[in-house]
This record gives structure tokens, sequence and C-alpha cells, in this order.
């Protein structure tokens, strides 16, 4: 008899680090639970594997947005293919960014039908599939991001303690490359707000070579422009690059070697928790970091920032004062551990797919 094979379709490949560290840890969760099995990751053009395939998998992250309307036609053609050719279909380790048009929904209702079971990483997002989507909440798996199953999965090596003889300080920094009419449908003047955290950046990070070696953690293809920028700032300032999907795990290593971070990414903000490391997060407000941090990490509230609030407070300057820095907190123990528990649910949909294949 010959093997079966589960395909998975993402965003890896796409220049987002926290994406392909998704899709790493995922092809790994189902090789190690689907017994007889090949697991194949696809591009995401590519549609002759749903033809072999007696699976598919579409996971995870913040698949679920309509800023760009290709990425809606994407992942529902996915669907629809898998359909055509009577696959199950799973989504795993889903988010849900913005849908703003109707167009858009009614795409992901048709689709919608045709899937299986979905795990989630928040109860927003369960809402969303169940009163915008008109989905079964019977097959909803509400959990958390794959990323923080990585560690042990990938078997990262997280050290006790930070060994450099200079203190270490991450910029993981994001410039969010949105057009106008998007600022402005998700809030009022965060276009503006964005301009003045571009030229806070450029205008003060040097004073910080001073006290830290400096890595400027490029995790988004979309901001190499703006990383280039802040280095002709410094010559001191060292750019940090991953360059292969499988490089991903290495995010976490990074981070790891960190005395402190701080990030616009929302992955740079699981990095800084998995391997406890003190990171201020920057975000607009109602952006994925605040989910999370709400629904899990209590204890990291006072360090999450909106973008404006990030320049008003001078963040940069305060970096450079012991007392502010000795202040920040890593998340508890608890958190972590009852987070980490939730992520775990994402095995229940793995179980319902290893007895679907069972069936094949």
């Amino acid at each position: 008899m010959s093997r079966k094979k589960v395909t998975i379709y993402g965003a890896s490949g796409c220049g987002n680090v926290g994406d392909d560290l998704i899709a790493v840890t995922l092809v790994r969760m189902l090789q190690k639970h689907l017994y007889g099995v090949d697991v194949y990751l696809s591009p995401q053009d590519t549609r002759d594997d749903i033809e072999t395939s007696d699976a598919i998998v579409i996971g995870g992250g913040g698949l679920i947005y309509d800023y760009d309307f290709g990425n809606v036609v994407n992942y529902t053609d996915i669907i629809f293919r898998a359909a055509d050719q009577q696959l199950p279909v799973y989504l795993v380790g889903m988010g849900v960014q913005h849908v703003f048009s109707e167009r858009a929904l009614n795409m992901y209702r048709d689709a919608m039908r045709h899937v299986n079971a979905v795990s989630v990483r928040n109860d927003d997002d369960a809402k969303f599939f169940i009163e915008k989507l008109g989905y079964d909440p019977k097959k909803i798996i509400v959990s958390r991001d794959l990323v923080f199953l990585s560690k042990d999965l990938l078997n990262v090596k997280v050290p006790a303690q930070k060994t450099q003889a200079r203190k270490t300080l991450i910029l993981a920094l994001a410039d969010w490359k949105l057009g106008k009419k998007n600022y402005e449908t998700i809030g009022a003047g965060l276009a503006e707000q964005q301009d003045r955290y571009l030229s806070y950046l450029q205008d003060n990070i040097s004073k910080l070579t001073e006290r830290y070696s400096v890595k400027l953690v490029c995790q988004a293809s979309e901001d190499v422009g703006l990383y280039k920028k802040l280095m002709q700032s410094d010559p001191k300032l060292e750019l940090v690059t991953f360059g292969s999907v499988e490089a991903s795990t290495e995010l976490l290593e990074v981070y790891a070697q960190a005395d402190v971070a701080v990030t616009g990414r929302y992955h740079g903000l699981i990095a800084g928790i998995v391997t406890n490391t003190p990171t201020i997060s920057v975000s607009f407000g109602g952006h994925k970091q605040t989910k999370l941090i709400d629904d899990s990490f209590g204890s990291l509230r006072k360090q999450l920032l909106t973008v404006g609030e990030f320049v008003e407070r001078d963040v940069l300057n305060k970096l450079l004062d012991d007392d502010y820095v000795a202040q920040l907190r890593t998340s508890t123990r608890f958190e972590r551990w009852k987070c980490n528990r939730l992520a775990k649910r994402n095995y229940t949909l793995v179980k319902k797919l290893a007895g679907e294949l069972a069936k094949v």
C-alpha cells in the first residue's frame, strides 16, 4: 500500500519569518503525530499537489484578510479545488486580521462549507468564523499560535542565562506598509502616527549603540527598507536576516541571546515570551499583539505600547536608563504554562485528521 500524503498550504516562503516558523512547526507536528504519512509543504501558487494528496491542511497564521484581495482568492481556491477532489480540508492555527468587503466574506463563507475543522488563535477569531462566516462552532477549536509549540517540537535550545559580556538589545521593528485607505478604515490618524514613528526611529536609534550591542532583526521583507535607513544612522548596528524557511528556527535562538527586545512583530512578541526575554511590544491599537496579551499575558500589559505612545514616551531614550530596563518584565511561569496548554489543543485537530486519513 502506498503512503498517504498530506499537503500544507500557508504563507511560508513569502518573506515573513513568523509565517515560516509556523510552517516548520506545523510540518514537524504532523510528522510526529501522523504515522505512515508523508507531509509536504507546498508553495502557495502550486495546485498540482492537491491532486496527489489525501488531505489538505491550510495554516497557520493570520491568513484571513482582504487588504490584498488576491489573498482571499488564493486560499478559497485551494479549498474549492480540494473539495472537487473530495479531500478533507483542515485549517490549523488560523488568525483573522481584517475583512472589510462583503465580497470577501461571501467567498470565505462558500469555502468554509468544505472545511472539516478549524483551530483558531483566540476567542475573537472563533467569533468571526461563527458570526461572520456561519461556520459550525462544534468544528472550531480555540487554541493559541503554533509557534508556542515550536521550542519543544523543533528542539530549540534556550540558554538558562545570558553569556555576552555586553548587553544585547533586539529591535525587531515593523514598517507597516498599508495604503492610506486601509489605515483610515482601521482607525483615524494611523498613517500620521506611522510617519512620526519612522522619523523618531531614524532620529534616535544611534544613541542605543553607546550602551548595547544592537541587533536589527528583520522578520519581514517589507521591513528591509526601514532597516537600511536605520543602518545609515550608525555603522555599529547589526542586521540579522533569515535566509530560508528552515532558518526561521533561528528566530528563537536570536531572542534567547538578547537581554531586552523591542518588537512590532506578533511573532517577535511570541519569541520573547517563549525565550523569557523582557520584551516591549509596539503596535497599532487592536493589533493581534494586543489580543494575545489581553487573552494570555496580562503581566506584559504595561509593556504594550501603541505606535503613538512609543514616540510620546520616548522609549528609545528610556532604554538608556538602568532603572527603566530593570523594571521590564517577562511573562509569568503560570501564563506560559496555560498558553502552552491552549496551544496544544491544535493536537486535537491533528487527531481528527488522523481519523479521516484512516478512512482513505
